[in-house]
């Protein structure tokens, strides 16, 4: 175990929260702009793993997913990068407690949470998997994403109420560069769904229905629906054990949401919902038919009174002191691997080009270096009004890397870059899932050159873009 706390990057590690089967969470503080501070979840790969591709190219699906969110119920994703090697997804941080937590403190005292609070709960991770089932492409094509972890570990209700479904660790989405081998089961057995046990089975988002449904009766009831003595045992009842009605464990539980609850539970996926809307609107009008209130106050009291006052955050004196010793500040991130949901800003549009097509199409080409300090550049004028200063050529600040997932190959070099003057043209990602394309929409050249390098997708291409053009004199058109 390595000694806490510690510098990570732009980070400090304070404490160690969990650690899962190929990660580790810690609480951590980053330093933001102008000197302040604030909380924050790291999501680390265990050393262990760092350097077996799976588990890497598994961590990175979760990160380009998660940073894709943007839901309410769901936890807001701050960037992805690597830290001398070694991964991490920045995440916010929750104040408050797992499902599970309340669940079992409640049946400790014999208390379930009440019909209203549960409810709640499934209506809020529902809502989140509606939007996680229905993230798309850049050509609205779906990503098929499939959770595949939907347990009351992993909802996460906070001292103010707010329900957000975590931890997409096992998440299968169409963004992966992977494929889990032939045979290999990943989840958590007891919530897991028939169709997802079976090797080689093909399943799809309705096994997360299925999970939710789980989920949301033994909330009601404060009891395991499959968890068996062994897991085979529990593989055996996941398959044919009769699913009990949830109205005779919890007798006050309205017919109507024990039949959603009960089609969620269906063992052929045909006959649950087939969307998480679906089973949203269900389970929506099962509550308003039976006159239930919904309401983050109430939540936010049986929690507390089940629970207890989360401890909140805070820093020891040793804490302190590494902090104020100093640190990176937000100009100083590890320029490693980061992908994230902010533009940055302050670069020249000239050097973004180059240093794109270099890495993307001709890696050897060197690291443009202006001669000059160039003029400000309109174009990479970030979004919501905020304003990009020109970088002076004496600028210390770090060269910027742009956010490839591996450095390229090395090869023989090959002496060639684009003068400041070049066409103005920016590149925030070269994620082919996060790239926001209305620049290349606009400019058919450069829609050519990122299909080229496989940053845009196969398929349709934009109006007024080459067919089938000379790479070699459209690159020496930007170079003349």
């Amino acid at each position: 175990m390595e000694d806490l706390p510690q510098r990570f990057g732009k980070y400090f590690l304070l404490r160690r929260v969990a650690v899962g089967g190929m990660a580790e969470i810690f609480l951590a503080v980053e330093k933001t702009t102008h000197g302040s501070h604030r909380f924050v979840t790291i999501k680390r790969i265990k050393a262990d793993f760092d350097r077996d591709d799976e588990y890497v190219q598994f961590f990175l699906t979760e990160g380009r997913v998660s940073l894709k969110c943007a839901h309410p119920n769901l936890p807001q994703a701050f960037e992805m990068g690597a830290v001398d090697g070694s991964h991490y997804l920045a995440l916010e941080y929750i104040h408050g407690h797992t499902l599970l937590d309340v669940v079992r403190a409640g049946a400790r005292h014999d208390r379930p949470l009440s019909i209203e609070t549960a409810v709640h709960v499934g209506v809020c991770v529902a809502a989140a998997l509606e939007h996680a089932h229905g993230l798309r492409d850049l050509d609205g094509q779906s990503l098929l994403v499939v959770h595949r972890d939907v347990t009351p570990q992993n909802v996460m209700i906070s001292t103010s109420g707010a329900v957000k479904l975590i931890d997409f660790g096992i998440v299968r989405s169409a963004v992966q560069t992977h494929r889990t081998a032939s045979g290999v089961v990943k989840g958590k057995f007891s919530y897991m769904a028939p169709e997802s046990l079976t090797s080689g089975h093909e399943f799809d988002h309705r096994a997360d229905l299925f999970s939710l449904g789980i989920v949301l009766h033994e909330t009601l009831t404060g009891r395991s629906l499959f968890r068996g003595v062994t897991d085979n045992d529990t593989l055996r009842r996941v398959r044919t054990m009769p699913i009990p009605d949830v109205t005779r464990l919890r007798p006050d539980t309205p017919p109507g949401v024990a039949a959603v609850i009960a089609r969620a539970l269906e063992r052929d996926p045909d006959r649950r919902f087939q969307t998480a809307t679906d089973f949203l609107h269900a389970l929506e009008e099962a509550a308003e038919a039976a006159h239930i209130h919904r309401s983050m106050t109430r939540l936010r009291d049986e929690v507390l009174d089940r629970c207890g006052e989360a401890p909140f955050a805070s820093l020891t004196e040793e804490e302190h002191a590494l902090i104020d010793a100093g640190g990176p500040g937000p100009d100083e991130a590890p320029a490693e691997a980061v992908e994230h949901a902010a533009v940055s800003v302050g670069e020249p549009t000239a050097k973004l080009l180059h240093d794109a097509l270099a890495r993307a199409l001709v890696p050897a080409i060197p690291p443009y270096e202006p001669t000059a300090a160039p003029p400000h550049d309109p174009v990479m004028t970030p979004p919501f009004g905020v304003q990009s200063a020109p970088l002076p050529a004496t600028s210390h600040r770090p060269p910027m890397r742009l956010p490839l997932l591996a450095p390229p190959e090395p090869t023989p070099t090959v002496p060639a870059r684009l003068p400041p003057a070049s066409p103005s043209r920016i590149i925030q990602t070269i994620d082919p899932v996060l790239m926001p394309v209305p620049l290349a929409r606009r400019d058919p050249q450069l829609a050519y050159f990122l299909r080229k390098a496989g940053i845009l997708p196969p398929g349709r291409r934009l109006p007024g873009e080459p067919s089938d053009p000379d790479l070699a004199a459209l690159l020496a058109a930007l170079d003349p």
